[in-house]
């Protein structure tokens, strides 16, 4: 907590920003999944919200008492989007995002045992998820993020209690985010999500097409088709709960500078 008050203090000077990833590591040590029904049905050791929580509520506490700018990354439960609300309702500087798994899956979604679904913070009820998403309409929640996480196939295919944390995202998280939530969200605030608010949130400036200024941009088809497998695979990892499904929404196509990639 120290550390934390020194930190908001001191980066005010350069108009810093702390970002600090919320985990009462004296709470969740040792867990496996989120605590609750499914950790109880499956016998493995839960990691409770409140390691999560307990962290958001104190750093919020820290920031309103030093000011400063705080982002707090991958958020899981649905106190933390509550304690985040009223933390900006208060006009205090606070972002947070969310990761893609989060947003795509829950804690049943791991009854078969599947590594792929092993991933810190772990994944949450489904009244967690619904308020992730809910919070991401409200505007409490800024950006999403990948949380991309790979692991070798040794540290994977092992048993669930002893399998590393981490999924396999980036290649399919814009798709998947596309898909779930465009409706409920609507085109340019997905796109947002991914592009000028983390810019603005990381004091970056956002990319703007127009002449002379450089190419910097993504293009995406949102009803091409194509299936995820060991040959699209742009990874050297093979942990991804998508591996050999096909999926909806395709990156055609980036630019950078005088160069284009095709995909």
């Amino acid at each position: 907590s120290s550390l934390l008050n020194r930190a908001l203090l001191y980066s005010q000077s350069f108009n810093g920003l702390i970002i600090n990833f919320p985990n009462d590591k004296e709470l969740s040590t040792g867990g496996k999944i989120n605590e609750g029904v499914v950790s109880t049905e499956l016998g493995l050791k839960g990691i409770p919200a409140l390691a999560e929580e307990l962290q958001v509520a104190r750093d919020l506490f820290l920031l309103e008492y030093t000011g400063g700018k705080l982002h707090i990354p991958t958020i899981s439960t649905k106190a933390s989007v509550k304690l985040i609300k009223e933390a900006k309702k208060k006009g205090i500087s606070v972002t947070a995002d969310v990761s893609i798994m989060h947003l795509l899956f829950n804690d049943e979604d791991i009854l078969e045992f599947d590594s792929n679904f092993k991933c810190n913070p772990p994944l949450r009820s489904k009244k967690d998820q619904e308020a992730l998403i809910k919070g991401l309409k409200d505007g409490v929640i800024d950006a999403i993020c990948t949380d991309h996480n790979a692991q070798d196939t040794e540290s994977k295919k092992v048993e669930f209690d002893n399998a590393l944390f981490g999924t396999s995202t980036a290649q399919w998280t814009f798709s998947k985010a596309y898909e779930k939530l465009v409706k409920g969200l609507g085109q340019e605030r997905v796109i947002e999500l991914f592009t000028s608010r983390p810019c603005e949130i990381l004091g970056k400036e956002n990319n703007i097409i127009k002449e002379g200024e450089t190419v910097n941009f993504t293009l995406f088809s949102p009803k091409e088709e194509w299936e995820f497998n060991a040959t699209s695979n742009q990874s050297k990892s093979l942990n991804s709960p998508f591996l050999q499904s096909k999926i909806r929404g395709k990156i055609i196509a980036t630019g950078r500078n005088k160069d284009i990639y095709r995909f």
